[in-house]
């Protein structure tokens, strides 16, 4: 990677921030509190930058030269994975404090490694257009070399580059690979956030944004390093409420009231079931059976009462 800007302290005014980086989103600072040598090496570090600033002249580069001189003496020794004292989420004033605490020591690149050796850091800056990062936490980030005028990909980039090789040893040994992010805060303020462990798990050689060959490599969450939240912490991701749950509303409604399906399809057959005795047959039977003569209905008692009658007078006749 090219060379990185020095940020400590910068303020730069809004409108001035330059191309948004495509991973980072606008965070607000949460203080991380550090213990131990950490804090006393980090407390030691900015009030020497603070005196290289109130110097006469004033040093050009006063984080570069700070890290310089106490470097020998409190940055711990390069080692792979986790730092003791360090917890991830950790907010940085600039790339010499990343480098003090021995996350990331190479402040002018962004790639931090030895050559022979796998990589042992990296840092998003958010300068160059193949890096991004996608939802599910996987950062695709660029090789180094090639870059010309205003980071801009001007020729492909080389095998040999020893940055590169130490990127794809990291994919051969599986070696965890410790991230750093810039952002701004709510004052435009450059701040570096350090996300935790990250495996390199590929790399390609494919044609970039720019038109030109590059290294792309892909990082995943290291969870077994102690690195459970690196991306979706709030101090990294303010949009942390807005993403969608895995189950729907309407299907939670669904499993937590279930209806029966068939249940009031039977409740409504059966009440219309016809019963054994039909309704106009039980009516026939409670009826006694009339006889139809002219436009008179005569029962069978009728029927008697008049052949009665009949006979009566017969008898009395004779």
């Amino acid at each position: 990677m090219s060379a990185a800007t020095n940020t400590d302290s910068v303020k730069k005014p809004k409108g001035t921030v330059g191309r948004p980086h495509p991973v980072t989103p606008l965070v607000q600072e949460r203080a991380v509190e550090l213990s131990g040598w950490a804090a006393e090496t980090l407390k030691l570090y900015r009030e020497r930058v603070e005196q290289l600033k109130n110097e006469q002249p004033k040093r050009r580069k006063p984080d570069m030269t700070a890290f310089a001189e106490l470097k020998n003496t409190r940055t711990p020794q390069r080692r792979h994975g986790e730092l003791p004292g360090i917890p991830v989420g950790l907010c940085l004033r600039g790339r010499g404090e990343a480098a003090i605490l021995g996350i990331h020591e190479d402040i002018t690149k962004g790639i931090s490694a030895l050559q022979d050796d796998p990589c042992y850091a990296i840092s998003l800056s958010g300068k160059y257009a193949d890096d991004r990062e996608t939802d599910d936490g996987k950062i695709y980030y660029s090789g180094e070399g090639g870059k010309g005028e205003n980071d801009k990909q001007v020729k492909d980039q080389d095998w040999e580059n020893p940055r590169n090789a130490s990127l794809r040893l990291s994919v051969k040994t599986q070696t965890p690979v410790r991230v750093i992010r810039a952002t701004t805060n709510k004052d435009r303020e450059i701040r570096y956030v350090y996300l935790g462990l990250y495996r390199c798990v590929k790399y390609t050689y494919e044609t970039g944004k720019d038109g030109f060959k590059v290294y792309m490599f892909t990082l995943v969450p290291s969870m077994e390093h102690g690195n459970s939240t690196p991306r979706f912490s709030p101090l990294v991701r303010s949009n942390r409420s807005k993403l969608a749950c895995k189950t729907p509303r309407r299907k939670q409604q669904q499993v937590m009231h279930p209806t029966p399906r068939f249940t009031p399809l039977v409740l409504s057959t059966r009440s219309k079931l016809p019963c054994k005795t039909p309704r106009r047959k039980q009516q026939q039977v409670k009826q006694p059976t009339t006889v139809r003569r002219g436009s008179k209905k005569l029962t069978v008692h009728d029927r008697l009462n008049k052949s009665m009658n009949k006979n009566m007078r017969r008898l009395s006749r004779s």
